[in-house]
């Protein structure tokens, strides 16, 4: 399941007792809520894993010693030598929910300074793939322009804002407002164009509200409204004891599961490197 950004702000609201549709508070308040709820979950999984929320860029090499990297990469946390596959043995093309990387190819030494990266040896004719976490882009919903069965058009978001970079939103979804959800294969900025993975079952009308999913499991979903509500609630000065509890339990498993995942890479990285 999906929640779409009408449901997220629905659930934060219940979190501090107010009406759904006749509160006083507007909904693009509640979104901040959200958007600080997502940064905080991010930042949480990403001192576990660096990999959870992984996007690539690829360099070929030319013989110079440093590259200028994507504007959006602060740090980097595996280089991978590509030369002869545009998609190599654990490397599927970049989406959110495709993480956990298992990069195989680790014959590239590198480092970081200043947003360029650096090879030392200054190889030339090498095609390698930086891997850095992406964290998820602010959320947003408004309503279809035009709609085809997997070409959808909104120009402006009712609530949030859509983002100005090409590509940004690839790999997480796009949900209407009937409960429908699809990947997004690519986003064309310049005119608010989502190309999707598959039909839609019922195409969109003029009249339909789509917002921006995040493509992880109910319960991480359910991590960023909770959280939502603490942040909300601790303004308010309401007892947070309860909601503090149920994200206590509901965090603990997903926890678990990024610690085991990491000591599987490490082992597979020491097997490798063997």
């Amino acid at each position: 399941m999906v929640y779409s950004g009408a449901e997220l702000v629905y659930k934060t609201k219940d979190h501090v007792g107010e009406h759904r549709s006749r509160g006083n508070t507007p909904d693009s308040v509640v979104l901040e809520y959200i958007q600080q709820g997502v940064g905080l979950m991010s930042g949480e999984i990403l001192a576990l894993r660096d990999d959870f929320f992984a996007s690539y860029q690829d360099i070929t090499l030319t013989g110079e010693r440093e590259y200028d990297l994507n504007l959006d990469i602060e740090r980097v946390f595996d280089v991978e030598n590509v030369t002869n596959s545009s998609n190599p043995s654990g490397s599927t093309p970049v989406r959110y929910s495709d993480r956990f990387r298992n990069i195989r190819n680790r014959n590239v030494d590198w480092y970081m300074t200043h947003r360029k990266i650096g090879f030392p040896g200054k190889p030339n004719g090498v095609v390698v793939r930086v891997w850095y976490p992406k964290i998820p882009r602010r959320l947003f919903y408004g309503t279809v322009v035009s709609s085809t069965s997997t070409e959808t058009i909104i120009t402006s978001a009712t609530l949030g804002r859509l983002s100005k970079e090409d590509d940004c939103y690839n790999g997480m979804f796009l949900v209407s407002d009937d409960g429908q959800f699809r990947v997004i294969d690519d986003y064309v900025a310049s005119n608010g164009k989502f190309t999707l993975g598959s039909a839609w079952s019922t195409n969109p009308t003029s009249t339909t509200v789509c917002s921006l999913g995040l493509p992880f499991a109910t319960q991480y979903q359910d991590l960023i409204h909770l959280r939502a509500g603490i942040l909300w609630r601790a303004d308010l000065d309401l007892p947070l004891g309860d909601l503090e509890s149920q994200y206590e339990r509901t965090v603990k498993p997903l926890k678990e599961l990024l610690n085991q995942r990491q000591t599987q890479t490490e082992k597979q990285v020491k097997h490798i490197n063997r």
